[in-house]
């Protein structure tokens, strides 16, 4: 028998690949190798195990991202991973799947929350890398910021890339953190390149 765990997880890849309105709950059974009353004895309708395991993915990227926040030995440092964390979050979810969220009455209001969130704390880890010095001093810090974000977002090598990877974004963002950085903060993405690439 399936645990909680192992039918939400199963639950969220189906959907994320697929999108929710694709997907069955026989699907999700069938992929679980369990029957469909299984299923619905842990989750009485697709609505609520759609809800279920997209806000656990959601809490658990929210988890992460705090603790690089946190536990990251600059702001610089921070600002790579959590963007890094951003694209394979993002990654992991279809074109359908995040327009199924969106419009979602529930989970919509959770994504753009944690998408706030996600920015302002990528916009005060920022602020703290330039004045730390890993980032030029620029009146308009935010624009810089918009425009990795927007430049993550937009990368469909990345996002439809079957062979993603850890390396592929890391290079992506510290290429696209190069330009806005002091030789200090070249020195740490050079360092990070070096043991972590």
């Amino acid at each position: 028998m399936a645990s909680r765990e192992q039918i939400l997880d199963t639950a969220f890849k189906e959907f994320a690949s697929k999108g929710i309105k694709e997907v069955s709950m026989d699907d999700i059974a069938s992929a679980l190798k369990i029957s469909k009353k299984t299923l619905y004895d842990n989750f009485t309708s697709k609505d609520k195990l759609a809800v279920a395991c997209t806000e656990t993915y959601l809490d658990q990227h929210s988890m992460k991202m705090n603790k690089l926040m946190k536990f990251m030995p600059n702001p610089l440092t921070a600002l790579v991973f959590c963007l890094i964390e951003h694209v394979k979050f993002f990654h992991r979810m279809s074109e359908k799947y995040l327009a199924d969220v969106r419009k979602h009455p529930i989970l919509g209001k959770k994504i753009a929350f944690i998408a706030d969130d996600l920015k302002e704390k990528s916009s005060k880890t920022l602020h703290e890398a330039v004045e730390q010095g890993y980032v030029l001093r620029n009146e308009d810090v935010e624009v810089v910021l918009g425009v990795v974000r927007e430049k993550i977002n937009t990368l469909e090598d990345v996002k439809n890339s079957e062979d993603f990877s850890y390396k592929k974004s890391f290079n992506i963002v510290t290429t696209l953190l190069r330009g806005v950085c002091t030789p200090m903060g070249q020195q740490v993405l050079a360092e990070l390149k070096e043991n972590y690439s």
